[in-house]
């Protein structure tokens, strides 16, 4: 399996943070362009990604999952609950984008969350 993961935070360092695991194998980066062209703001979301639009859709999932743990009193361990839960939202594939780990308290807006790949 190929994949690429991300830690997701928010730009306050309010100790805010998700980790994404993309498969790239399932999520081509066709796939990867029509989950982001999903939503409204795609071509600024993939500009700010430096066109790398793996880090674009780690951006959109760690800010849909963030804003399911505090709207759904998610605990902050139960990245599992998460994936499921993510990937059952509208605009979301069935399989390839894994919740690794989350903690803190979420904020809601993706426009300040920065993402940082983890090379492994």
């Amino acid at each position: 399996m190929t994949h690429r993961t991300f830690r997701i935070s928010d730009e306050f360092d309010t100790n805010m943070k998700c980790e994404i695991r993309i498969d790239t194998s399932e999520i081509t980066e066709e796939v990867a362009h029509e989950i982001n062209g999903f939503w409204s703001g795609a071509d600024y979301r993939l500009d700010m990604a430096d066109g790398d639009v793996y880090v674009a859709v780690a951006k959109l999932a760690g800010g849909t999952c963030l804003r399911l743990a505090l709207s759904d009193d998610w605990i902050a361990d139960a990245p599992r609950l998460l994936t499921r839960a993510l990937l059952n939202e509208e605009g979301w594939p069935p399989a390839g984008i894994e919740v690794t780990e989350i903690e803190g308290v979420p904020r809601i807006d993706e426009a300040g969350l920065e993402v940082e790949e983890i090379r492994e």
